[in-house]
Order: structure tokens, then sequence, then C-alpha cells
């Protein structure tokens, strides 16, 4: 599953998530590319919606923890 979405971070560059080593920006998404980004992930990847909801509070818990 981490393939994938690994996969998807480098044919489409522009969905690499949020911190950029070089600068250490942080980008946030807005609402709509999030829901482009959703959509991309439950078509062609075969992402469930309930995989995605695991891998967004992983990603909270991670950052919380911190």
């Amino acid at each position: 599953m981490l393939l994938r979405c690994r996969n998807l971070t480098l044919r489409r560059p522009q969905l690499i998530p949020f911190r950029y080593k070089h600068d250490m920006t942080i980008k946030y998404l807005g609402q709509k590319e999030a829901q482009k980004i959703d959509e991309e992930l439950m078509g062609p990847y075969g992402f469930a919606i309930e995989q995605l909801m695991e891998l967004a509070g992983l990603s909270v818990a991670n950052a919380v923890t911190k």
C-alpha cells in the first residue's frame, strides 16, 4: 500500500507532501487539492476511504508525538 503511494509521488511530484528539505517550508493543501488527491488515490490506485483515513490518523499521531 505505501509503495503505491510512493509511486504516486514519484509520478506526480506536485503531490509530494508538505515539507521540502532544501528550505524546510511547509505547504498546506487546500480543500480542492485534497479532494483531487483522494479521488486519484481511490480511483486508479484502489485505496478505500478507510485506508486513507487510517493513514491520515497515523500522520497526525506521528506529528503530535514529535
